[in-house]
């Protein structure tokens, strides 16, 4: 009886530390879409999204109203933007909205292809791509939150995120 009790304590004591014990969660950004949310200083913009495996992001502007139905792509070969058929090719930073853009587009970029790229237990991932400083918030699936670059006064908030079914699409 009490060989049987000390075993159920110990157990009870090992899951307990176990539980405690902080984990790293690892950010799942490859193969999703979201909507989103960005700031930037006093002007708010909201997007549509897609992020591939490769790091492509793909950007679809549902607000403001003047924005509607550009899409931007973003990859390792460059920006291409689209509006209503036209397509253009921008030399990097040379639209101020492109160079907004790619703020947000480096850190993405960076953990998607990082293979050491983890958040601490409370979801927080800080790095840097380039000389800008970024924090990633996730959930504790490791989807995203909210990506903040503070020397910018940058925010992006992510909603409804979902994993998509075929992740090289």
């Amino acid at each position: 009886m009490r060989k049987t009790f000390a075993v159920l304590v110990t157990l009870l004591v090992l899951l307990l530390c176990s539980c405690s014990s902080a984990k790293e969660i690892r950010p799942y950004l490859a193969g999703i879409s979201f909507t989103a949310e960005m700031t930037y200083y006093n002007e708010t913009y909201q997007f549509e999204g897609e992020i591939f495996s490769d790091g492509t992001l793909k950007i679809s502007m549902t607000e403001p109203e003047q924005l509607k139905d550009l899409n931007i792509t973003m990859s390792g070969e460059g920006i291409a933007v689209e509006y209503k058929g036209l397509t253009y090719t921008p030399v990097e930073g040379s639209m101020p909205f492109s160079a907004v853009l790619e703020e947000f587009y480096q850190p993405i970029r960076e953990i998607v292809l990082s293979d050491a790229a983890v958040a601490d237990s409370n979801g927080v991932l800080t790095g840097s791509a380039g000389t800008l400083g970024y924090t990633l918030t996730v959930s504790p699936t490791g989807l995203p939150q909210k990506l903040e670059i503070p020397d910018e006064r940058f925010t992006v908030k992510f909603y409804n995120v979902s994993v998509k079914e075929d992740v090289n699409d």
